[in-house]
């Protein structure tokens, strides 16, 4: 059986995954991750980070031969929590963890950042 693998902006990641969904969903992730760094360097340094926020960067989501690893438990609470619906104000933005910055999703009904794992 097929696994899959994510190659971002020419660069193979070490994730390897069962399903082509799972693939896609990080590849997603990864996606949102370079926006939400370009918005941070931009306002940190208007001048010398210019941010386009429909530049995307291209991935390619490729078969692989490799066997996908066994996830620990707070990987796989992880993944879920990227793949869980995100946390939006009343104005519709994307409300953001006070002690990393990177946006917050409901896991099991609580406001959790998949990066620290902070949880309001």
């Amino acid at each position: 059986m097929a696994n899959y693998k994510i190659i971002i902006e020419g660069d193979e990641q070490d994730e390897v995954f069962s399903t082509y969904e799972d693939a896609e969903n990080y590849a997603l992730y990864l996606v949102s991750c370079y926006h939400t760094g370009g918005k941070i360097l931009e306002m940190s340094n208007p001048g010398d980070y210019s941010y386009d926020p429909n530049d995307d960067p291209e991935y390619e989501i490729v078969e692989t031969d490799e066997a996908v690893k066994e996830t620990d438990e707070s990987i796989r609470i992880f993944q879920e929590v990227v793949n869980s619906p995100g946390v939006y104000d009343d104005d519709g933005e994307y409300i953001r963890c006070p002690n990393c910055g990177h946006g917050l999703h409901y896991y099991n009904g609580v406001k959790t950042c998949p990066e620290c794992g902070s949880m309001e």
